[in-house]
This record gives structure tokens, sequence and C-alpha cells, in this order.
């Protein structure tokens, strides 16, 4: 039988992957391997676009505001915002920038072409910046694939999206050749994962009965910005202490 992956399979490997990721930054800044998996990007951001309508909870505002406090008190500083910010950011904004931008072809380019323009000042601002917006925008489209059809290629702008946020990838970390085809295969099989995310929602609520290994993926699932905004505070705090 061919295995299908569920949507909250693919959230705990991108938890592992910014444990990871984030072990690295804090305790051996020195090691770029610790850094290959930059996927999880794309984990988070492309739901964010694709459930626009959802409110965001109070909960999130409570871990994005905690998290700029300790950036204060251990004095990591508070921006870039936390990815948990941008989140709320991209879950707000989202909605009207996709539906200014199906206006045209023109518009739709002419905002896109703005948000690669200022990549970099945002970024300094909250992470990701308008990258993240970007990859929000694929979900969203996604979505609304019907209307999106006469204004863009959903597979092309896919790998667009893809494309820049490894260029962006490659601005930020001075990885070597065997790192960056870690990266690079990773990032584009995750964005062909996202690119059916229908179907990974489906095969989540297809799994009624799950054994304990898949309720332990589930829980993770279920709680992606909890456990990191838990990290983060706690390798600050080791860092800092």
């Amino acid at each position: 039988m061919k295995y299908r992956m569920a949507s909250y399979e693919l959230y705990a490997l991108a938890v592992a992957a910014f444990i990871v990721d984030h072990v690295g930054l804090y305790m051996y800044d020195d090691n770029l391997w610790f850094r290959v998996f930059r996927m999880f990007a794309l984990v988070w951001f492309i739901p964010a676009g694709y459930n626009a309508g959802r409110k965001t909870d109070l909960w999130m505002w409570q871990c994005a505001i905690l998290l700029a406090v300790a950036g204060a008190i251990t004095g990591f500083g508070v921006f870039p915002l936390s990815a948990v910010a941008t989140i709320i950011f991209t879950r707000y904004v989202i909605d009207p920038l996709a539906e200014w931008s199906l206006g045209s072809r023109f518009r739709f380019w002419v905002l896109n072409i703005g948000f690669i323009l200022v990549m970099k000042q945002t970024d300094e601002i909250m992470e990701y910046g308008t990258i993240a917006l970007m990859i929000a925008l694929a979900g969203w489209l996604l979505k609304n694939r019907d209307r999106a059809a006469g204004i863009v290629d959903l597979r092309l702008y896919f790998g667009f999206v893809t494309t820049i946020f490894l260029l962006f990838t490659a601005h930020t970390f001075p990885f070597n050749p065997v790192q960056w085809a870690i990266v690079v295969s990773t990032t584009a099989a995750t964005a062909v994962l996202m690119y059916h995310f229908r179907a990974l929602l489906l095969e989540t609520i297809r799994r009624r009965k799950a054994d304990a290994v898949s309720r332990a993926c589930r829980w993770i699932g279920h709680n992606t910005l909890q456990l990191y905004t838990a990290q983060l505070l706690l390798l600050q705090g080791m860092y800092y202490f």
C-alpha cells in the first residue's frame, strides 16, 4: 500500500528541523550543519495563507510578546520580531493583498516585485519579512486556485517562490556545496508536499485510529507554535545564564 503523509507528520518533522536549527544558532553558531534544514519556513507560511480566514488566537499574541520580552532581557534584541509575530501579521494582511493582486497580472507581479525589493529591510523588522508573505500567497492561491487560474500558473508560482526563498537563504548563510545540496533538495521536496497540502489534510482526517507515534506527531502538529516558543525561551535562557 502506498504511504501517504498526513499534515501533522510534516509539522512534526518541521518542529524537529527548527529545534536542530535553533540549537545551532544558540549553541554552535560556527557550525552551519545545524542550519541546513531551512524548509520548515514553507511549512509555517503556506498554511498561514491557505487558512487566511482563521483569526489569531490570544495564545499566539502571548507567544509573540513573550519572545520579544525575552529578547530584550537576554540582549538578543526585540527585532527582528519572531516568526510567531510574522505569522500573526501574515494572517491579517494576506487576504486583502491576495484579493488586490488578482485584479490583473500586472498587479500580481507588481506586488511580488515589491515584496522582493523590500525583502532584506523587512527581514530586519520581523523574521523572514516579505518572503513570508510570498510563501503565504502561494498557500492562498492553492486554496483559491480556480480564481487564480487566469492570473498565474500555480505550479510555476510555487517554483518561483521556492527559488526566491532559496536565494534569500543563500544570501543569509554561506553554506558549502554539500550543505547547499541538502538545503535545496529538502526545500524542494517540502515545496512539492505543500503543493499537495489538501491531500495532507485529507490524510489527517482519514486517520481516525492512530498508534502511539502517530498520536505523538498529531499532538506536536497541533502545538507547533507553542513548542517553537518554548524551545526558543529555553535556549535563550541557557545561553544567557
